[in-house]
């Protein structure tokens, strides 16, 4: 069958485009039948300049992909934006209030704490029911957010251990003719309690109102046990040996609950949750140190305010409480406890 011959375009390697000619004998022969062959009025020599063709279609792929370039850019400035409202709300509630649940929840999310074991009882004065420590759903809030401390005139501040002597207290113990130098001693600026028998010491003045009182506690053996501070005393032996107060317990691992020793109620966040009959529960545990280091207390009592700090992270807060001065009492509760540096500082105006 006739046919002619019609060269085809040599290729360029870099963009594959083809240079179509007539007549090239060195490229690659393409035969036609006779019938169908080209005629030389329709048969175009194309030439297709290679950089136009190649700018063109890098433009075409730049084209199709910044519409998803802008919807990721658009993405990530809308999660930017609510990371930056959500952080900047949560600083605004922490000024306001840093006691708000949702603060709360927050630091617990954010540093956990220890599990609880319930059921253990608590050593108790004679004649006192006993303490029981109830199961309560393990805190996974370490608040690690300090409370603002109240203005203190530091330049008032009372010693009230004088690091040298037991002056300024007395006593009250479960076991007549028991003298209080046999329980309590001073030894190097620290104040020593051997635990037993059971009872406090007291301050002889007995009106302490609108004050920061700081102090350090440790268990010298290694073995934890149970002890307390009591503040706003009155009443004595409102309840056993105890005096009608507000215990700040200071219990191994339970540093920090609130106890109300005879006839006084305190208000609490989440009390439906942390009242338990006499016992406030903490707002976290897990913030005192290993057996046998010194730790550091805040207690903050102002008006019907009490607000409680150990190692620098709020434990515990009340309000409304229904007694607001008193004196002030260490307990004597079953093993060897020391305090030391104990003061306090009356507070300046708001």
């Amino acid at each position: 069958m006739p046919a002619e011959k019609l060269s085809q375009a040599e290729v360029n390697g870099s963009e594959g485009l083809k240079t179509i000619e007539r007549g090239d004998a060195a490229a690659p022969e393409t035969w036609f039948p006779a019938e169908h062959k080209p005629s030389p009025s329709c048969t175009p020599v194309i030439t297709v300049s290679p950089r136009s063709a190649g700018v063109r279609g890098r433009r075409n792929g730049r084209t199709k992909k910044r519409p998803l370039l802008r919807i990721g850019i658009r993405l990530v400035q809308i999660a930017l934006s609510g990371v930056i409202g959500l952080a900047a709300g949560g600083f605004i509630l922490f000024l306001v209030n840093p006691t708000h649940p949702l603060i709360l929840s927050l630091s617990r999310a954010l540093h956990g704490s220890p599990a609880v074991d319930g059921g253990v009882a608590q050593p108790q004065a004679p004649g006192e029911a006993p303490r029981q420590r109830k199961d309560r759903r393990p805190s996974t809030v370490g608040s690690r957010l300090a409370r603002p401390t109240p203005a203190a005139n530091d330049a008032g501040s009372i010693m009230l251990f004088n690091g040298k002597d037991l002056s300024g207290w007395t006593c009250d113990l479960d076991k007549p003719g028991v003298k209080m130098e046999d329980v309590w001693s001073v030894a190097d600026g620290v104040l020593h309690c051997k635990g037993r028998p059971t009872g406090y010491l007291i301050t002889k003045k007995k009106d302490y109102k609108n004050y920061q009182l700081d102090f350090d506690w440790r268990w010298p053996t290694g073995k934890g046990g149970n002890s307390g501070l009591l503040v706003h005393c009155s009443t004595p032996r409102a309840a056993g040996i105890w005096c009608k107060s507000v215990e700040v317990q200071l219990m191994a691992g339970d540093a920090g609950d609130f106890w109300a020793i005879g006839d006084i109620d305190l208000d609490v966040e989440n009390e439906a949750q942390r009242h338990q009959e006499r016992r406030y529960v903490n707002l976290t545990d897990g913030t005192e140190k290993p057996l046998g280091q010194w730790n550091h207390m805040e207690v903050v009592c102002r008006g019907e305010e009490i607000t409680v700090t150990i190692n620098g992270v709020l434990v515990n807060h009340a309000t409304k409480a229904s007694v607001t001065e008193g004196a002030i009492a260490l307990q004597s509760e079953g093993v060897p406890i020391e305090f030391r540096d104990v003061k306090l500082t009356p507070l300046g105006k708001e």
